[in-house]
C-alpha cells in the first residue's frame, strides 16, 4: 500500500461546528439567565442527599458515574488493531464462541476512562502544540474554521483555504490540527490509526508512536515494550517504511524538581525516545500468528460446536500463566484449563 494513497480517506472528527445561538438577554444580563444549562444526557447516580449540602461529594459522585455511564467515544473500527497485534492468538475466537456465555464484558472503570483521557489530551499536546508547530510531523491537517482538510504535508501556518491562522494569538484557541493516519492491512486484515509520520532532519519519513506511561514504569524503561515494538512494525509494514521512533513520556513526573535556596531548579524532563527498526523475524512471526488468528476465526464461525480438540488444533503462545500476554488476555484462565 502506498503511504501517499492512506491519506485520500477524509477525516469525519471533530464534528462540523453549529452556529452560535441567537438568545436574547436583557440588557446588562447575563446570558446564563436566558440560556439555562442542558440535562445530563444519563440518570443521575442513585443518592439519598438531596439537600444543596455536600456539594463536593455530590459532584465526586456525579463525575465519577458520568465517567462510567455516560461518557462515550467514537465507535473502534471491527477486527484487529495494531496496538494489540503482539498478543494476537488464533485460540481467542474458539474459545470466544466456545465460552461465550461465561465471558463477562467489561464496562471501563472511572479510572480506567481517566488514565485513557489523559493520554489522549497528551497525544493532542505532542501532536498540535509540539511536533506540529517544530515543522516535524508530517501529514494531513483539518481547518476547525471550515471544517476541511487543510494542507497535506508539515503543519501550515495559516489555513491554505480560509486563511485562519494555526492559532489565535489572543486567546491561544489552535484551528489547525492534525487528523492521525487510519492505517489498514488488507492482506492480513489489520488497522489502526498511527501517531504519525515523523520527519528526520535529513527530511526522511519514519513512523512516530508517543506513549504515556507511570512512573514507576518509566523508571525501569531501558529499551521499547514488545508491544511496542510490534505495534510499530504494523505500521512500518502498511506503510512501507523501515524506521520507527517511540517517545515515553512520564504522566506522573514531567521533570526532576529541586527547592533551592532562591527558587526552584527543573532539570531532565522526563521523557524516553527509542529508535525501532523493522526486523523481517519479528514480522514473520507476527503475521504468521495473524493468519492463524484469521484461520481459527473463520473455524469458530462455520462449527456448529466448539470442541476443545478444535482449540488445541492452534498452539497456545503464552509461555505460562502470568505472562505479559496472559495477564492482558480475557480468557487466559479458560485456555489454561484446557
Amino acid at each position: 500500500m502506498d503511504l501517499n494513497d492512506l491519506f485520500d480517506v477524509e477525516d469525519t472528527w471533530p464534528p462540523k461546528k453549529e452556529a452560535p445561538s441567537k438568545a436574547a438577554t436583557k440588557s446588562g444580563g447575563s446570558a446564563l439567565a436566558s440560556n439555562p444549562p442542558p440535562r445530563s444526557i444519563i440518570a443521575p447516580p442513585p443518592s439519598t442527599e438531596k439537600k444543596d449540602g455536600h456539594i463536593a461529594a455530590e459532584l465526586r459522585e456525579d463525575l465519577l458515574h458520568w465517567l462510567v455511564h455516560g461518557k462515550t467515544e467514537p465507535p473502534r473500527a471491527p477486527g484487529l488493531h495494531c496496538s494489540s497485534l503482539w498478543k494476537t492468538c488464533p485460540r481467542i475466537p474458539l474459545l470466544e464462541a466456545k465460552y461465550a456465555k461465561y465471558i463477562n464484558v467489561e464496562i471501563d472503570s472511572a479510572g480506567q476512562r481517566m488514565t485513557y483521557d489523559e493520554g489522549h489530551a497528551l497525544h493532542d499536546l505532542i501532536q498540535n502544540s509540539y511536533m506540529g508547530p517544530f515543522g516535524r510531523l508530517w501529514g494531513k491537517w483539518k481547518c476547525l474554521s471550515c471544517q476541511e482538510i487543510a494542507h497535506e504535508g508539515t503543519m501550515p501556518q495559516a489555513c491554505p483555504k480560509c486563511d485562519v491562522p494555526w492559532r489565535n494569538e489572543a486567546d491561544g484557541i489552535q484551528n489547525i490540527v492534525y487528523s492521525e493516519l487510519f492505517v489498514v492491512d488488507d492482506i492480513l486484515k489489520y488497522c489502526g490509526h498511527c501517531d504519525g509520520i515523523l520527519l528526520t532532519r535529513a527530511g526522511n519519513k519514519v513512523v512516530f508512536e508517543f506513549k504515556t506511561i507511570s512512573p514507576s514504569q518509566y523508571k525501569g524503561l531501558k529499551q521499547p515494550k514488545h508491544e511496542h515494538i510490534v505495534q510499530c512494525h504494523a505500521y512500518m509494514n502498511a506503510l512501507g517504511l523501515k524506521r520507527s521512533i517511540v517517545l515515553y513520556w512520564d504522566k506522573g513526573s514531567q521533570a526532576d524538581w529541586k527547592k533551592l535556596a532562591d527558587g526552584w531548579s527543573c532539570k531532565n524532563p522526563h521523557i524516553k525516545l527509542f529508535e525501532v527498526k523493522f526486523n523481517e523475524t519479528l514480522w514473520a512471526d507476527v503475521s504468521k500468528r495473524i493468519q492463524d488468528y484469521h484461520r481459527a476465526d473463520k473455524r469458530a464461525k462455520e462449527l456448529p460446536v466448539v470442541e476443545e480438540a478444535h482449540i488445541n488444533e492452534f498452539a497456545r503462545i503464552c509461555t505460562h500463566r502470568q505472562c505479559d500476554m496472559a495477564n492482558d488476555c480475557h480468557v487466559s484462565d479458560l485456555c489454561f484449563t484446557i
